[in-house]
């Protein structure tokens, strides 16, 4: 289940913790969470992980709020790497070019994309892109991780699809690779 906390009653659900019954739900069914948040509240997704560790949620977009640029990607992804201490947390790493101000190969979110693999590892990042408000070339997004970012080839497998599917469970048809 995929859940938009960013603005209006959805925001304030998750702002009045009004979300446990729900949580709690989720957990005891087995379904993943993908949660987005404004980069203010990252800290509520380790607050939600911490009260139900049976919970796997994905953050989306590395916490970065939609539609805002980061000059220091460094520094607004400092308390999400807090949450690579929760093993019931994992990251999508999408929609990044369009929080940056720089240009293909976007070199400001190399070392970030680096620490946060470290930090979470690679079996709990999961690539995507969000194409609906992408600020470059769909294909562009895709090289950052295929030929861009210096990755082993196991741990580019986990990020580029692999680590996702294995997360919410799902399989690939018999015959096809992950």
């Amino acid at each position: 289940i995929r859940l938009s906390f960013v603005r209006g009653a959805h925001l304030e659900l998750l702002r009045q913790r009004a979300m446990g019954r729900f949580l709690a739900a989720a957990q005891d069914a087995g379904i993943p969470l993908m949660v987005l948040v404004p980069h203010d509240l990252v800290g509520e997704v380790g607050r939600i992980a911490a009260e139900h560790p049976g919970l796997r949620i994905v953050l989306d977009h590395l916490g970065l709020t939609p539609y805002e640029v980061y000059d220091d990607v460094h520094a607004a992804l400092k308390p999400v790497l807090e949450l690579a201490a929760r093993p019931n947390v994992a990251v999508k790493a999408s929609a990044l070019p369009a929080s940056v101000p720089d240009p293909f190969p976007f070199a400001s979110l190399h070392e970030p994309l680096l620490r946060t693999i470290e930090a979470f590892g690679p079996r709990r990042v999961f690539w995507g892109s969000d194409i609906t408000r992408l600020s470059c070339p769909y294909r562009d997004c895709v090289r950052l991780f295929t030929e861009v970012l210096p990755l082993a080839d196991d741990d580019r497998e986990w990020v580029l699809g692999r680590g996702v599917m294995e997360w919410i469970g799902w399989t690939a048809p018999v015959g096809r690779a992950p």
